[in-house]
C-alpha cells in the first residue's frame, strides 16, 4: 500500500459509506480502482499510436484523450484515459486490476521502439461540484477549463472530466498534500459518488470482471471519442472498424436504475425469458437494494432485461445520443 492511502488510513478512519448520495453538491474522494501504466521514451506516442484505438496525436501535455487496447477479435482487454506529464511520457490510467496484464501485453510489442512501460505508483483523487475548480486551482496554478483539458505541476496532472468534475494524478506524496488542502474546501465523499457521475455521464472503464468481452462500440466508444475511424491501423482495427462501416452493433451499453439487489460488475443480464442478454458493467449503490447501472445488452432485449440475481433493471437517459 502506498503512502497516502497508508495515510488515509489513519486520517479518514471512518470515512463516507460505500453508497452514493445523489444529493450530494460537492465532494473530494479517493479513488483506489484506479491505477497506471506509464510510457517513456521518444517513441512513446507512436508506439501507442499502432496498440490503441484513440489517436495519439491528440494527447498533448494541455490535452487528454480516452482510448482502449483490443485483441486480435477487436475485443477491448483494457480501457483507460491518457495524458502527458512530460515529454516523451504518457500516463495511461485504468481499472486497477488491469494494469500487471496490460503492462505484460504491451510489453510485448515495445521491444522493437524507443520507448519502455511499467507501472507507476500515481494516485487518483476526483473533485466534483461547486469548490473543485477552486481547489485544483489551489494546488496546480490553474484548472483546465474545458472537458478534457489537462494542466502539468511537476509529474501530477489535473483533468478535466466534464461538467465540473476533475481528476487530479498525484504521486503518493503530492496526493497527502493535495488531500489536506482540496479538503479544507470540499467535503470527503465516496468512490461511489464519483462512479455515480460516471454513470449518469455514460462512461466506464474495462475491468477485470469485463476484459476482453466487448467491442468498444458495445461501451459507445465511438460516441464518447475513445475511437478514431481515420487513424492509422492498431491491433484489433480491422474489426472494430468492420463493425462501424459494414456490420451492425446488435448490442450497446444503457443506463438503468437496478432494484432489488445490488448487481456485481459482469453480472450477467437476462432477457424475459431467463435467456443471457448482457452483462453489467458499471454500478453505484445508491440504497440498499438500489443502484444506478451501465449494462451492455442485446438491442431488442433491452426494454425486457433484469439482472440474472434478480435485480430488476428500469432503462435511464443517457446524456447523448445512441445509434438507433
Amino acid at each position: 500500500m502506498n503512502a497516502f492511502y497508508t495515510f488515509l488510513q489513519t486520517a479518514q478512519p471512518d470515512m463516507a459509506s460505500e453508497s452514493a448520495d445523489p444529493a450530494r453538491p460537492s465532494g473530494l474522494c479517493a479513488l483506489p480502482a484506479y491505477s497506471f501504466a506509464r510510457i517513456d521514451g521518444p517513441d512513446t506516442l507512436k508506439f501507442l499510436q499502432g496498440q490503441a484505438t484513440c489517436d495519439t496525436a491528440n494527447i498533448t501535455p494541455t490535452r487528454s484523450v480516452a482510448g482502449a487496447c483490443c485483441n486480435l477479435k477487436g475485443r477491448m482487454y483494457t480501457s483507460f484515459l491518457a495524458a502527458m506529464p512530460a515529454a516523451d511520457a504518457l500516463l495511461l490510467r485504468m481499472s486497477s486490476d488491469l494494469v500487471a496484464t496490460t503492462v505484460t501485453t504491451l510489453g510485448k510489442y515495445i521491444v522493437f521502439s524507443k520507448a519502455e512501460i511499467c507501472a507507476a505508483d500515481h494516485v487518483v483523487i476526483g473533485l466534483f461540484g461547486a469548490g473543485a475548480a477552486d481547489a485544483v486551482s489551489e494546488f496546480f496554478g490553474a484548472a483546465p477549463a474545458a472537458a478534457g483539458d489537462s494542466v502539468v505541476r511537476g509529474d501530477n496532472l489535473a483533468i478535466h472530466r466534464d461538467d465540473n468534475r476533475f481528476e487530479c494524478w498525484l504521486s503518493p506524496e503530492s496526493a497527502v498534500s493535495f488531500w489536506h488542502s482540496a479538503g479544507a474546501i470540499l467535503p470527503v465523499a465516496t468512490a461511489a459518488d464519483w462512479e455515480l457521475h460516471n454513470i449518469r455521464a455514460g462512461v466506464t472503464d474495462i475491468c477485470g470482471a469485463t476484459a476482453e468481452e466487448f467491442l468498444p462500440q458495445m461501451l459507445n466508444m465511438q460516441i464518447t471519442g475513445g475511437v478514431s475511424f481515420s487513424k492509422g491501423c492498431y491491433t484489433g482495427q480491422e474489426v472494430v472498424a468492420r463493425m462501424q462501416y459494414r456490420g451492425k452493433v446488435k448490442k450497446r451499453m444503457y443506463r438503468a436504475l437496478a432494484e432489488g439487489s445490488v448487481p456485481a460488475i459482469g453480472e450477467t443480464v437476462t432477457d424475459s425469458d431467463g435467456h443471457k442478454a448482457g452483462h453489467i458493467v458499471a454500478c453505484a449503490p445508491v440504497a440498499e437494494h438500489r443502484a444506478e447501472v451501465l449494462a451492455v445488452i442485446v438491442n431488442d432485449k433491452s426494454a425486457s432485461a433484469r439482472c440474472e440475481a434478480g435485480a430488476t433493471l428500469s432503462l435511464l437517459e443517457l446524456p447523448y445520443p445512441t445509434d438507433p
